[in-house]
């Protein structure tokens, strides 16, 4: 509805009200015509307002208010144009409502989309997090693993040059006795070539 036909209507209703207090009594015929007026003059919803409101009215001076007013009066014809008017304003109100539901349902539609979107992802985080987890405890088994093999090559090692020095060792003992012998077997037989006592030498 228009501000023109909003505050039209407001004034109609004031001058219903003004009427009942001044008028009504001295003039009823006035009055009723007057509500007529308002009621072609306005939508059918604001009309039948209008018709209850002057029903009310008449009913405290009249036991049957009908005769004046019939709610025929409400149904008045579409040809008005202050009524054409209205309701242009109201189906272009309607056609704006359905585009705001329209435009609310594609808004919806793509919020749950995105949302799911944002699910399928974060699920897909969660399963990589996870993946990540176990890969990252595998590999501490692993390094574990590699840390006792190191430490068991680094013990074998050392008994493998222990052993070592201990071959050399008697290696080169075997050697020094060896040489002793030969060179006590040496001068053993140049003495006894030649008369005299027999020397060994050490």
């Amino acid at each position: 509805m228009s501000a023109k036909m909003h505050e039209r209507l407001i004034i109609t209703k004031e001058k219903i009200l003004d009427g009942l207090e001044k008028e009504f009594h001295q003039n009823v015929a006035n009055y009723v015509a007057a509500v007529k007026t308002a009621i072609r003059s306005v939508d059918q919803t604001v009309a039948a307002d209008i018709f209850h409101l002057a029903i009310c009215v008449l009913s405290q001076d009249f036991p049957d208010p009908l005769r004046l007013l019939s709610e025929s009066d409400v149904k008045h014809s579409d040809n008005d144009e202050e009524c054409s008017a209205i309701k242009a304003d109201l189906l272009q109100l309607k056609r704006h409502h359905k585009q705001l539901e329209e435009s609310l349902g594609s808004v919806k539609e793509e919020a749950l989309k995105n949302f799911k979107s944002l699910r399928n992802n974060l699920q897909q985080v969660k399963r990589q997090m996870t993946d990540t987890s176990s890969l990252v405890n595998e590999l501490l088994v692993e390094a574990k693993t590699c840390k006792n093999y190191v430490g068991g090559l680094r013990k074998l090692h050392n008994l493998l040059e222990h052993r070592n020095q201990i071959e050399h060792d008697r290696t080169g003992a075997a050697t020094i006795q060896t040489s002793d012998s030969e060179c006590s077997t040496t001068v053993f037989s140049a003495s006894a070539a030649k008369p005299g006592p027999l020397k060994t030498v050490r």
